[in-house]
């Protein structure tokens, strides 16, 4: 978890890239950012060029059912966000290393992995 977190997407034609699951708009993946919205998507599984707006139309969420009250405050601001949102058609998606975006170390990376651990490290200790 620690690891995958390090990582961020930069979009090309979104179709390497998971709508849901990965960190290519915000700072967390879109299912932390609005879980009510993706507890009811019908496919979680979707990349962003699954879901991309066609034609005049917005993004194709596909959820199960119509959206009520806190739902649709969510819907309004990933509406909102999803307007940055560029795709560059026969480009490929990027993984970018979000701590040193120029390349990925094996140094930084164990780095990372120590900060993430060390909550539970002083936990361990401390008892």
């Amino acid at each position: 978890m620690c690891f995958s977190n390090g990582f961020t997407h930069q979009l090309g034609d979104g179709s390497k890239t998971s709508f849901w699951k990965d960190i290519w708009l915000e700072s967390s993946p879109l299912k932390h950012e609005f879980p009510h919205l993706f507890s009811l998507t019908l496919d979680k599984e979707l990349t962003v060029a699954d879901l991309k707006p066609t034609n005049r139309e917005g993004w194709n969420l596909q959820l199960h059912r119509s959206l009520f009250g806190r739902e649709l405050d969510e819907l309004e601001i990933l509406e909102d966000i999803l307007r940055s949102a560029i795709l560059i058609e026969g480009k490929a998606d990027r993984k970018i290393w979000k701590h040193c975006p120029s390349r990925y170390s094996a140094k930084m990376a164990y780095f990372c992995f120590l900060m993430c651990l060390l909550p539970a490290l002083m936990r361990t200790f401390a008892s």
